[in-house]
């Protein structure tokens, strides 16, 4: 069984202080997790974008040589003309397929965070600027939230459409790896995340999970989906963690 230990350094610190010290500290690390997850997948949905860029500048750089080695003759006139052309077509091409992109992006996102979120009937819309990529949810009225604003458990659900919509308009088949992901959520939050992200996050998906988030009912309800199931034991006395077969209740010592 997975073991969690935390210490406050600070001296003099009461239960209560100790406890918000910990929360805290849980929720940094959360937000430093999911950084590096979005920044990644961002990362690749702008790989295409990169090598199309790449290849503009490659194109310059011969017509600028053509210019320097030959006289502009007809003929070599109409082809660096083509040259300036196609470049100015694949730039067109960049700034749609931005457009594009982030647009997917947006619909992606907005269509997971409705399928998780308890208050998404509050919340009319996700936009994403095409040339900043900041992120605005919008309420019903046309309001903006502020995502400093939304609990812990709804910024979760937030960063867990993201990664959906990132990993959605990548169209990339890459391996999920999901850690503790129910600790800071309510049971609403719960389920919709079991019965709508766990089955849909992607072709390979592991979920690192304590006994008190993926419960018996939750392990019932995905073991359909399940391809194995495995736990961490860790013994204090050894000092020494111990992969077994099984899903904690269900572990084979055999």
């Amino acid at each position: 069984m997975r073991q969690f230990e935390g210490v406050a350094q600070s001296g003099g610190l009461s239960a209560t202080e100790r406890d918000l010290f910990d929360e805290l500290q849980g929720a940094m690390e959360s937000c430093s997790t999911q950084i590096g997850r979005k920044t990644e997948q961002l990362r690749l949905v702008e790989e295409d974008i990169l090598a199309l860029t790449k290849r503009i500048s490659d194109i310059e750089v011969e017509i600028e040589k053509l210019f320097e080695k030959h006289n502009v003759s007809k003929d070599k006139a109409d082809f660096i003309e083509e040259c300036d052309s196609i470049a100015s077509v694949l730039n067109q091409f960049i700034v749609r397929l931005r457009k594009n992109k982030v647009q997917l992006l947006q619909e992606k996102t907005f269509e997971m965070y409705r399928l998780l979120s308890s208050r998404s009937g509050l919340i009319k819309d996700i936009t994403i600027d095409d040339k900043s990529y900041e992120i605005h949810i919008i309420d019903r009225n046309g309001h903006e939230i502020r995502k400093s604003a939304l609990s812990a458990g709804e910024k979760e659900v937030f960063a867990i459409s993201l990664l959906w919509g990132l990993a959605q308009t990548s169209q990339l088949k890459l391996p999920i790896i999901i850690d503790t992901p129910l600790s800071r959520l309510d049971s609403t939050h719960r389920d919709n995340i079991v019965n709508n992200y766990f089955p849909n996050a992607g072709e390979q998906v592991i979920i690192l999970s304590t006994d008190t988030e993926i419960d018996a009912n939750y392990y019932r309800s995905l073991k359909p989906r399940l391809s194995g199931a495995a736990s961490l034991e860790f013994d204090q006395r050894q000092e020494l963690t111990t992969f077994r077969q099984g899903y904690f209740w269900e572990k084979n010592h055999g």
